[in-house]
């Protein structure tokens, strides 16, 4: 009786009700923001899915939540505002569930082909073909299509009716503070979603099952990605348990709330006069807000900032992955402790420097032009990336030796010539060492390309060593030794010590503090450039073009960058086909223009709302002149 009586007072406060909504805007934040980005390059090595397939799939939320919050916000708008959480939050519960299903519905994974197959070259020699593993299914990926237009769905509710329903049952300068805190929470998500998915990959994609002897480390490791997706639909319940609790409307102890004084319809209007006036302002305030050029010009920039931030935020970690041949894990841990924390900065940062100088809309207009020339510089980040994986072709050597090489399972040597081949086999390499096979990972370390030994003051660490086993291969018919015709290879590749992610991580963090001033700045100059009662409805407008512009195309484009400057496809049965490896410079160089590109327009969008400030607050002027003009000819006819 006791639990039960603490259960309804705490739904029946705004703390209460803020605790539950922050413990949903976490778990929202996390699954979203931080376990989806980590999972992507893992499920395109699971699934065998082009960068291009991965983007399509990050769309999907975006486009299901563009389209479906203003549905949303209209036909439940008088509804119980709680309960339509706790219904989207259901939604969002299926979108776990049915994200995770490809994991169920599909063959075991098996991380080499034929385990009794040692990967040489062998005179006549026929491999397994495979099956399950390298066959392409369009079952997951409308899984994973399905999964994120629920997770879009039941993210709607979660978007509008918890802001409005602080907004409406708290004072005007708690509700401000409030809404702070829910976005705080949404960040406190997204660390938690890098870091739980991280973690997950580490352990392999199935329990208890045969990893055949591979680290994480290992191209062919595959990572437990689905279970982070279980864990979420399971804490949402709880979610779902907790807002069911709280009331249509929480006791009012202060009658002044923040949306008593500014209703769009009178009390004592009808219904279907209501609904009149309200499609009669709808219609005139999007005309109103389309002849507004600063307003226009604001939003198109705000959303081309947008389409860099989102586009790099699903790929982050697979971005890491592969320019700093990082393990999955690290990689989620360094695009978590460098992108959260840098996106909390920029925006407190922004709106402390509006409010400390009190900037007003031509100073913040300017100061998100430079910022935005700042963060186009800092683009060139992108000349910064550890050499790729350099594979000599030894299609004569191969073909003259007879070797039967298995072109789909990509497990890369480093030969003593300081070239990487695809495999051992691909190497010409006839039997494996002796004395040395099974090395362990703390003595394996790099060819030294000139002096053609072990190099062991260049060791590798648990971030670059691609080898179940570290093995050491002899009679390579395709390497050429100084001292035979035929080489050594071992496991593993042959990049040298990189030293260049501290400084990239570095200039990432400023780049995205800065990235994320611009949008915040952005926000600001809408709400100054647009009439009073207007400016709701200009935030809406706002949020929808950072989804047409920004969000919804973005990973579509970046995926295809990805593919397009990528090296080694494994090509399965069917039309399943995804990257080994990629050409970090062609990559470079086409995020560059890409950058460059989108950093030119939004400078050029940016400069003509500044210049249109001007114009605004003459009119403005004009506009109050001739209202005093009326009032002082009133006041005088009345005399």
């Amino acid at each position: 009786m006791g639990a039960r009586f603490c259960v309804w007072e705490f739904s029946r406060t705004t703390a209460g009700f803020l605790m539950a909504i922050g413990f949903t805007t976490i778990i929202h934040g996390m699954t979203i923001n931080g376990i989806t980005s980590v999972n992507v390059s893992t499920i395109e090595r699971r699934f065998h899915f082009e960068s291009i397939l991965s983007g399509i799939v990050a769309s999907a939320y975006d486009i299901t939540s563009c389209l479906i919050c203003p549905l949303i916000t209209y036909y439940g708008r008088k509804l119980h505002k709680p309960r339509m959480i706790s219904a989207g939050m259901v939604v969002f519960v299926s979108g776990c569930i049915t994200s995770a299903l490809p994991h169920f519905v599909s063959e075991a994974y098996e991380p080499l082909h034929n385990l009794n197959d040692s990967g040489l070259c062998v005179d006549n020699y026929t491999r397994e073909d495979v099956n399950g593993d390298l066959s392409f299914s369009r079952i997951p990926l409308v899984l994973f299509l399905i999964g994120n237009i629920l997770l879009g769905v039941g993210t709607a509710p979660i978007l509008t009716f918890s802001l409005t329903y602080i907004d409406d049952n708290t004072t005007e300068g708690k509700s401000a503070s409030y809404i702070g805190i829910i976005g705080g929470c949404s960040s406190i998500g997204t660390v938690c979603g890098y870091l739980l998915g991280g973690y997950s990959l580490s352990f392999f994609v199935h329990p208890g099952g045969n990893t055949a002897g591979i680290s994480q480390q290992d191209p062919t490791w595959i990572g437990n990605w689905w279970a982070p997706f279980v864990l979420s639909s399971i804490m949402a319940v709880v979610c779902i348990f907790l807002l069911l609790q709280f009331p249509k409307t929480l006791h009012r102890t202060n009658g002044n709330l923040s949306g008593d004084n500014n209703s769009v319809v009178d009390q004592n209007t009808s219904d279907d006069a209501a609904g009149e006036r309200k499609v009669y302002r709808f219609s005139t305030s999007v005309t109103a807000l389309l002849k507004n050029r600063m307003f226009l010009f604001t939003i198109i920039a705000s959303g081309l900032e947008c389409f860099l931030l989102n586009g790099f935020s699903v790929f982050l970690s697979k971005f890491l992955q592969n320019r700093f041949m990082v393990s999955p894990t690290a990689a989620s841990l360094l695009a978590g402790g460098v992108s959260v924390p840098g996106a909390a900065c920029g925006q407190v940062a922004a709106g402390y420097t509006v409010r400390k100088f009190k900037v007003k809309i031509r100073g913040i207009l300017r100061l998100a032009c430079i910022l935005t020339v700042i963060t186009g510089l800092l683009n060139f980040n992108m000349l910064l990336y550890c050499p790729g994986l350099v594979h000599k072709e030894s299609e004569n050597c191969r073909s003259e030796m007879k070797c039967e090489c298995d072109h789909k399972i990509y497990r890369p040597v480093c030969g003593e010539d300081g070239i990487d081949y695809f495999s051992a086999c691909h190497a010409g390499c006839k039997r494996v060492s002796e004395d040395q096979a099974g090395l362990s990972s703390s003595d394996y370390g790099y060819w030294n390309k000139n002096e053609h030994t072990i190099d062991p003051a260049v060791t590798t660490t648990s971030l670059n060593v691609y080898s179940p086993c570290h093995q050491v291969f002899e009679a390579c018919s395709c390497i050429r030794s100084n001292n035979s015709m035929v080489g050594s290879a071992r496991t593993g590749t042959c990049q040298k010590h990189c030293d260049k992610l501290v400084p990239f991580l570095i200039l990432l963090f400023f780049t995205i503090l800065l990235s994320f001033s611009v949008t915040n700045l952005s926000v600001l100059a809408v709400m100054r450039c647009v009439e009073p009662d207007l400016k709701s409805f200009a935030i809406g407008i706002h949020w929808f073009a950072i989804r047409v512009i920004g969000s919804i195309p973005s990973p579509l484009i970046i995926g295809y960058v990805f593919d397009a400057s990528c090296e080694v496809w494994m090509r399965g049965k069917g039309e399943g086909e995804f990257c080994w490896t990629y050409n970090n410079a062609s990559f470079s160089r086409s995020v560059i223009l890409m950058a460059a590109t989108v950093k030119v327009l939004s400078f050029g969008c940016f400069a003509v709302a500044y210049r249109r400030c001007g114009t605004l607050g003459q009119m403005r002027n004009k506009v109050q002149q001739k209202q005093l003009q009326s009032l002082s000819n009133r006041d005088n006819s009345s005399q």
